[in-house]
């Protein structure tokens, strides 16, 4: 499954990549303001509104429950990407949170010294050598990449959430958007007060956290903070 997932993502993504994205920018900051339009008339005032009302240990709770129904997707990844420590740490984790942690409501195992180790299969796919794909904005699910795309797609058939019947699981996942934005509201606070493109500004952020994501943090300079690393020392050489 994951081989031709592989290789339908290879088949779509090469023909896009010597483009810089740039076929997609139109589309893109069209469904950007359409985003905006529903989140900021819609799901922003009841995430606002949650946030307001809703008594902090209790949203703690519901964002728990939540990573904690990540940890299967999290297992298969870290698998996948021959991270078998961390997927036994994250095994670990998921049946110690929903025992001990009443079905995640409480992170015990983080705060027994056992912390997360997120992976997805965007990031799966990136170390196995394929390449982002262009930039995409997704309807009501905000930015994106080709890859991760599909990569969600999959990541989505793992995650328990999928094993609800159909109106619970609708419950289920319009709770998580609510509690998802919420938690994003001090981020878009300072979005508004910031000047400039707001799309290109989630553009840029967004592909620099996947990539700071697929690298576990320690992403590769590129050739113009390589030269700034290197000048005092080839000033220090040159006395």
């Amino acid at each position: 499954m994951y081989k031709l997932i592989l290789s339908l993502s290879l088949f779509l993504i090469a023909p896009f990549s010597a483009a810089q994205n740039s076929v997609l920018d139109d589309y893109n900051q069209w469904m950007y303001e359409v985003n905006d339009t529903i989140d900021s008339n819609l799901i922003e005032p009841v995430a606002r509104y949650y946030d307001d009302y809703v008594p902090q240990p209790i949203q703690s709770g519901v964002s728990n429950v939540f990573e904690n129904l990540k940890s299967p997707v999290n297992v298969a990844n870290n698998l996948l990407q021959g991270k078998f420590s961390e997927a036994g740490q994250e095994s670990v984790r998921f049946v110690v949170n929903t025992t001990f942690g009443l079905g995640g409501i409480f992170d015990v195992a983080t705060q027994g010294g056992l912390p997360s180790h997120k992976e997805d299969l965007g990031q799966t796919l990136a170390v196995w050598g394929v390449d982002s794909g262009p930039y995409i904005v997704l309807p009501l699910l905000g930015p994106s990449t080709l890859r991760d795309a599909l990569g969600d797609i999959v990541d989505g058939q793992i995650n328990p959430i999928t094993a609800a019947e159909y109106n619970h699981e609708t419950t289920v996942r319009v709770v998580y958007v609510i509690d998802k934005r919420a938690s994003l509201l001090t981020a878009t606070d300072l979005l508004k007060t910031m000047k400039g493109n707001a799309y290109l500004f989630t553009k840029e952020s967004y592909l620099q956290k996947r990539e700071y994501e697929v690298y576990d943090g320690q992403p590769p300079m590129n050739q113009e903070e390589l030269d700034f690393d290197l000048s005092p020392m080839d000033s220090n050489l040159s006395l």
